[in-house]
């Protein structure tokens, strides 16, 4: 059995932090939480950091082996009026670099970050597969992502090993956007953006979680991952595997462009940009996906 390691995870009650939690204590680690308010008790402890007022309780890096990064606000909610983009860049990048000043003013022993980034990072609706060497994007979500990834490549600097997931998206049955799209399709009607043929590259929660287990165990693993399952689809495929699996039929509802445009702003490009990207690199790194296929993830999910 491997050596138990001290986890401590930003983020740790969203969607991905919940289930990396439920399966690094199934594997005998030890977790930490970091938080705006203090917890204890049962498994898992909860550890006070405020970034307006520079602020890491001193407990909660103590003993601490790996950090994953997993906080920032939510990208599909809320307009991105230019406070919000603010914010988006903040509780990614400044929060990163709030940890990065505490370790500098401590004797840590931290050996390894795991970073979230996404696949927000390349430039949207090529006709090619993306890889990880690719240029980020110029509009707003790539040079977030960028700037993301530059704070967290900053860390090694204090020779902390890091590696970067380029997430896309994170299909769970705790929420997210499998819950936003079988709704609709429990009152048979199957929404579809757009025109539904741009490319949606996914992930099962579980994969995602256990990717992030692997780079944390092999001290060889470094650098930037498409964290993406093999097997991309349309947006229109997705929902026709969510409708199988639910066994039932549904009614197309298309949103034209111009209406989602109308409606949610500029955060709409979350739904209606297409990303064709590659798991290449982290398969031949040694990571092997559980979930290959939609058709298999959702067997799973629903």
């Amino acid at each position: 059995m491997r050596p138990a390691k001290t986890f401590l995870i930003t983020g740790g009650t969203g969607l991905v932090g919940r289930r990396l939690t439920e399966l690094l204590l199934a594997e005998g680690h030890g977790v930490k939480h970091l938080s705006r308010s203090r917890t204890s008790g049962g498994h898992v402890e909860s550890f006070v950091w405020n970034l307006a007022q520079d602020y890491v309780d001193p407990d909660a890096l103590a003993g601490v082996d790996v950090i994953v990064h997993l906080a920032g606000a939510h990208i599909a909610e809320g307009r991105w009026s230019e406070a919000r983009k603010k914010e988006l860049g903040e509780s990614r990048i400044e929060t990163l670099n709030l940890l990065k000043r505490h370790l500098l003013g401590s004797s840590h022993t931290v050996s390894t970050l795991i970073s979230s980034s996404a696949q927000g990072y390349y430039e949207p609706n090529q006709r090619r597969v993306l890889h990880e060497e690719d240029d980020a994007d110029e509009g707003f979500m790539g040079q977030l992502c960028a700037g993301w990834e530059a704070a967290a490549t900053s860390w090694t600097e204090m020779g902390v090993r890091v590696a970067i997931n380029r997430i896309g998206l994170v299909l769970s049955r705790s929420g997210g956007v499998l819950e936003a799209i079988m709704g609709p399709i429990g009152m048979r009607l199957s929404p579809v953006f757009g025109n539904g043929s741009q490319m949606y590259s996914w992930i099962h929660v579980d994969d995602l979680c256990r990717m992030i287990m692997f780079e944390a165990e092999d001290a060889s693993v470094q650098g930037v991952f498409n964290a993406v399952a093999p097997n991309p689809v349309s947006q229109r495929e997705l929902n026709q595997a969510i409708t199988a699996q639910m066994g039932r039929t549904a009614v197309t509802l298309r949103a034209p462009k111009f209406l989602l445009h109308a409606v949610m702003g500029e955060r709409a490009v979350v739904v209606t940009d297409s990303f064709n990207v590659s798991s290449d690199k982290v398969e031949k790194a040694g990571y092997d996906f559980q979930y290959f296929t939609i058709g298999q993830a959702m067997k799973d999910l629903i």
